[in-house]
């Protein structure tokens, strides 16, 4: 069933969403005091895990701004301050035990002692396959409401950051040279099982999208707000309809078809398929 957009504004709606910002809140705080609790234990500072355990010195500065890291980047950290992710998020009452004496923070070889070590990598550059593509930052944003047959359903939202790149990555064959990509972590699981909560993709902003893509809606501002520089809430979802009055969305969790109306919509970016990226 096809449902409109419609702000709820019911006493179940205002409950659900509290319970859930509660929960996030809850484990956000863990997690953070955990992390601080770590550091203290083994004398090091935040940058320091950070850049020892992915590279870069802010990776614990953005949790605690309330930024989830990939799965990935989670464990790294969790190895780092010598114990384990279900610890740290307050899954599990007793941390790993430390090594007995922790390595110092690696020092990250430069592209050219990596060229000398390994020759085959400048064929990279050769090939403008740099790693050079922004890894936007991103956050989980406030849900939508809608109503579907009495009852008010959840779609999630994401805010990205377009002043905040935590990362670079090497660009795929198909994307060689091309300046209109970038790239984002999932979060949250409203489009399980398309994508999940720390899956890397590249997003295209030349290309029209089709039916059926999957893409990044920027929701338009109310009239008259200014916003946060150029912090965007953003829909992740699929394609399905486009006309000048509306675009039509599914989410797979929960499921639902929605519209919003095309003066809701600031941009559409569409993103890739492997094909895309292996140049297929």
């Amino acid at each position: 069933m096809t449902v409109y957009a419609s702000q709820s504004t019911g006493t179940d709606d205002d409950s659900m969403t509290a319970r859930k910002s509660a929960i996030n809140a809850g484990m956000s705080d863990t997690l953070n005091d955990r992390i601080k609790e770590r550091l203290e234990l083994i004398k090091r500072s935040a940058s320091n895990v950070s850049k020892a355990a992915t590279g870069n010195e802010d990776a614990i500065r953005r949790i605690y701004r309330g930024h989830m890291p990939s799965g990935e980047r989670m464990e790294m950290i969790a190895r780092e301050l010598g114990t384990t992710v279900a610890w740290l998020l307050g899954k599990d009452d007793q941390p790993a035990k430390p090594e007995p004496s922790l390595p110092q923070p690696y020092n990250f070889p430069t592209s050219s002692e990596v060229e000398r070590a390994i020759p085959e990598m400048a064929i990279f550059d050769k090939l403008k396959l740099g790693k050079d593509v922004p890894v936007l930052g991103t956050a989980m944003g406030s849900d939508m409401h809608f109503d579907e047959d009495g009852l008010s359903k959840i779609v999630e939202m994401t805010e990205i950051d377009e002043n905040d790149v935590i990362d670079y990555v090497r660009r795929p064959a198909g994307v060689a040279g091309r300046k209109d990509i970038y790239a984002i972590y999932h979060t949250g699981i409203s489009m399980q099982p398309r994508f999940f909560p720390g899956w890397l993709s590249f997003v295209e902003t030349r290309r029209e999208p089709s039916i059926g893509d999957a893409v990044i809606v920027q929701v338009a501002r109310p009239e008259g707000e200014e916003g946060d520089g150029r912090i965007y809430s953003v829909l992740v979802k699929t394609l399905l309809k486009r006309t000048k009055e509306y675009i039509e969305l599914e989410q797979y969790n929960p499921p639902i078809v929605f519209r919003l109306p095309a003066k809701s919509v600031h941009r559409m970016h569409r993103i890739m398929e492997n094909n895309d990226l292996y140049g297929l």
